[in-house]
């Protein structure tokens, strides 16, 4: 941070015979981990949870009040971006309570965040939201998920795979996308991500009458993001649940001899 500080603050001068220049922050992006652990909340070991919590909840939360004040020392413009999978969030999902409670926990964290900084007399640190749905990274990284979905119901317990079994499994085959994109599923080029951060690091722009615009707080990036965020704030949780191939409780009775 000191280094940080340094570049910053101070002239800089990159090579003999440049003229010295001062660097600005333009902003910071926080990007928590896409892999989640995944099944029932009863199968979920507590370490699992925890890691949850220490890495994609706190870490980023601690990495952004170590830059605050850097981001508030001159008056540039400057952003905090927050980049996280949204579907599962969006349509909260089961069978996916880490990544749906750390996807909630970042947003809220950015809401308040943001209202926080617009406080601030000079009001040029702006909070965007990258809510990411499927992209494509490339072949090495989709063949970069070793294990196959759906074994990990092998090392539940046996009650554990008479209760959730069948409807997990389900789940698995249903799923629009999983954090990390499946092969299966093919998502928006890389390069939509890329044009994305740059739009949400770009300064503010003016009005005809030289007055900052508003930039946008929340920006939807790769297939489904935003298709899947208006079905989940629109239609009934039963419909979407149907549509998932879910089946409640109440319809597994029926069907029990």
């Amino acid at each position: 941070m000191h280094g940080l500080r340094s570049l910053i603050t101070q002239p800089q001068s990159p090579t003999a015979g440049v003229p010295p220049h001062t660097c600005q922050l333009s902003g910071l992006i926080i990007v928590p981990s896409t892999n989640y652990s995944a099944g029932p909340v009863a199968t979920i070991p507590q370490s699992s949870w925890a890691d949850t919590v220490n890495t994609r909840i706190l870490s980023p939360i601690l990495t952004v009040q170590a830059f605050l004040p850097l981001l508030t020392l001159r008056s540039n413009s400057k952003t905090v971006v927050f980049a996280y999978p949204s579907i599962s969030s969006s349509l909260s999902a089961p069978f996916a309570g880490p990544e749906v409670a750390t996807s909630r926990a970042i947003s809220g964290f950015a809401a308040s965040l943001r209202q926080e900084l617009r406080l601030l007399e000079q009001g040029n640190v702006d909070v965007v939201e990258l809510r990411l749905g499927n992209i494509d990274l490339g072949p090495t990284y989709r063949h970069g998920q070793s294990q196959v979905a759906g074994t990990e119901v092998l090392a539940w317990s046996t009650q554990q795979r008479a209760l959730y079994g069948s409807q997990y499994l389900s789940s698995v085959e249903q799923r629009p996308v999983a954090s990390a994109g499946p092969s299966a599923v093919r998502g928006s080029p890389a390069r939509n991500l890329h044009y994305a951060i740059l739009d949400a690091l770009e300064p503010r722009s003016r009005g005809m009458f030289g007055q900052k615009t508003s930039k946008k707080t929340v920006m939807y990036v790769g297939r489904g993001a935003r298709s899947y965020s208006l079905i989940g704030n629109w239609v009934p949780s039963g419909l979407v649940a149907l549509m998932m191939g879910y089946r409640s409780g109440s319809t597994m009775g029926s069907h029990s001899p």
